[in-house]
């Protein structure tokens, strides 16, 4: 318990409380409309300091917020009491009960639950929201919690009706970073009949939160017969657009029976006919508490439409946006708030184009000039993988959209890609630890299951500035249209020996997580040579990769001295098809050089060859 703050003493002991506005005047050992601030010897007091009905730590989706830090978690808190009585309450067990009549209090300070916040954060949580019942009105616990939260850099979040006066909500700015607002109708009949409340102070605040700059989503829950009028709904979305801005995202929720209203569930035509309505009006609209109807609960990009985040069971997947929140395909800025774990691109803008509509027609033009020469027939077979080059797309996009058209009609669990590594830095070999690596085109997921099975170090080091990896993603996103996820892994010292133990590692962890997987062996062969030495020397290196010889393959790189960057790589691949059960053969797709491009005495060389299990 604790002294309660905004309220004022009145004759024969009795006060009256500033913190919402109903304003109630409370007699001595009574208490407010809420049920939990009590009039003890004419002083106002939070029974509820420091009392914990209910705590978890639950995906930020679940508030809902899906524009705040998507993908995270809140250590989500809350006590008891409510200043409305809607009918219809979800939680109605904790908000409509006082102290009396809830026996299953815990008790937290503050200190507490900062400290489990902070404890949590392993497991992805950000901060700490005040939710499941209405936290204004236990404003003195929740203000003491944000204070010291905001002292470790914890976020703080409200999920509120925002039935509250401006001067507490003004004492809340420093520390309260988003809110998750109810607003239950847009009629004063509704808000009078179903809540006890009235909308104008609703109205007010969410103003006064956009103004303060402050992250606001809207929670809309759909009633039938009381608030489901397709006329009062428009005017809403009008209000909203023009007061608060068509970037405030918009959730409309399925209402089920609960409490002391009983009608049947809301009918899903209509929520999906108020969703298309609002989408119209503002950018981002979400359907919640409504399973089975893909694409309603994601993020699409307001300008190109593109698809920036999918979710399923609260489980966030980084379709479209890079680490901090821009659409990767026309770079608009989609979350403001948002921190992903997508690598950053090193070759974009350099290596292909950084702009979706140019990069699609870059490789559509690649293949059409290609398209005749194709062995379409190979794509019958059981393809394992292939040797790929990895300079500029004009430059050897002619040899890799030959493997890539070929291979695209044949569905992996995972695509492996083995890079050289041109920088020296990270380990000698090593998986890239980002979850998403993205593209113009958009990302690809890491498969987690699988570089745990490999067992070889992880880090974000050798691929930061690498390209030959990364040039592979828009090709994959062009060609393979399916759910698909990689493991992108680069090979710094290259030798027999590591390749061997890197094609087990592959094989083995395939195996166990019943995997099919494809793997892109990246390189480019001779470096700045006489186009016909570059030939000659290059055959030497093609006649041990037909016949699966990667050891006498690495001798004759070194004896000869042959610039293949990424010969590591093909060790690999080779040394994983003699792993398989079927016989593997390989084959010359294409065979090319920087030459065709920009003639010159001196070339690199690039070639694409194919794996696959003979029949």
């Amino acid at each position: 318990m604790k002294r309660a703050l905004f309220y004022e003493k009145l004759p024969d002991n009795r006060v009256k409380c500033n913190l919402c506005p109903f304003h109630c005047v409370i007699a001595e050992e009574a208490r407010g409309f809420c049920r939990v601030r009590k009039n003890i010897g004419g002083e106002l007091y939070s029974e509820v300091y420091g009392k914990v009905s209910s705590m978890h730590l639950d995906a930020t989706e679940k508030k809902p917020l899906f524009n705040f830090f998507p993908g995270s978690k809140l250590l989500s808190v809350g006590t008891l009491g409510c200043n409305m009585r809607c009918k219809f309450c979800q939680n109605w067990e904790i908000s409509q009960f006082s102290i009396d009549e809830f026996k299953f209090l815990s008790e937290a300070s503050p200190e507490d639950i900062v400290k489990m916040a902070l404890e949590l954060k392993t497991k992805g949580n950000i901060g700490i929201a005040y939710t499941y019942n209405e936290p204004s009105i236990w404003y003195e616990y929740m203000l003491d919690i944000a204070k010291e939260a905001r002292e470790h850099n914890l976020k703080n979040v409200m999920v509120t009706n925002i039935y509250i006066e401006e001067e507490p909500l003004e004492k809340l700015m420093p520390y309260i970073d988003a809110f998750s607002i109810d607003l239950k109708g847009f009629t004063q009949e509704f808000y009078k009949g179903m809540t006890a409340a009235n909308l104008e102070p609703v109205l007010r605040n969410i103003k006064f939160l956009k103004k303060r700059g402050k992250h606001i989503e809207l929670d809309f829950l759909v009633i039938p017969t009381k608030n489901d009028s397709m006329e009062d709904f428009k005017k809403m979305l009008l209000w909203i657009r023009d007061e608060v801005g068509r970037d405030t995202p918009l959730h409309i929720n399925r209402y089920y029976p609960a409490y002391k209203f009983n009608e049947p569930p809301t009918d899903v035509k209509l929520l999906l006919k108020f969703y298309e309505t609002a989408k119209k009006y503002l950018d981002y609209v979400y359907v919640g508490n409504v399973g089975g109807i893909d694409g309603i609960e994601n993020t699409y990009c307001p300008n190109c439409k593109g698809e920036s985040l999918r979710r399923e069971n609260r489980e966030v997947d980084v379709k479209g946006l890079n680490s901090v929140g821009n659409c990767v395909y026309c770079k608009e800025r989609v979350m403001k708030y948002a921190s992903f774990d997508v690598r950053k691109n090193s070759a974009e803008g350099r290596f292909y184009p950084d702009s979706k509509s140019e990069l699609e027609k870059l490789i559509g033009e690649l293949l059409a000039k290609e398209k005749k020469e194709i062995r379409y027939k190979l794509s019958e077979k059981n393809i394992i993988g292939g040797v790929v080059p990895h300079a500029g797309y004009i430059f050897s996009g002619y040899e890799a959209v030959h493997f890539f058209e070929i291979a695209k009609n044949q569905r992996y669990d995972t695509v492996v890609i083995v890079n050289p590594n041109h920088t020296g830095m990270g380990n000698s070999v090593e998986v890239d630890s980002h979850r998403y690596w993205s593209s113009p085109l958009g990302n690809l997921e890491l498969d987690k299951e699988m570089v745990e099975a490999l067992g070889i170090p992880v880090s974000s080091v050798a691929q930061s500035e690498e390209h030959s990896g990364e040039v592979m993603i828009p090709f994959l996103k062009y060609f393979f249209d399916y759910d698909y996820k990689i493991v992108p892994i680069c090979f710094l010292e290259q030798n027999y020996e590591n390749a061997v133990q890197l094609a087990k590692k592959i094989y083995q962890a395939s195996k166990k997580l019943e995997r099919k997987i494809l793997i892109i062996a990246s390189s480019d062969f001779s470096h700045y040579v006489d186009p016909e030495l570059g030939k000659n020397l290059d055959d030497l290196v093609i006649e041990k990769i037909l016949t699966f010889d990667s050891k006498e393959l690495y001798n004759k790189i070194r004896n000869y001295n042959i610039s293949v960057c990424g010969y590591g790589p093909i060790m690999t691949l080779i040394e994983y098809s003699k792993l398989l059960k079927g016989k593997a053969k390989s084959e010359v797709l294409r065979r090319g050089n920087s030459g065709e491009v920009y003639p010159s005495n001196e070339v690199v060389d690039y070639n694409s060859i194919i794996f696959y299990e003979e029949d």
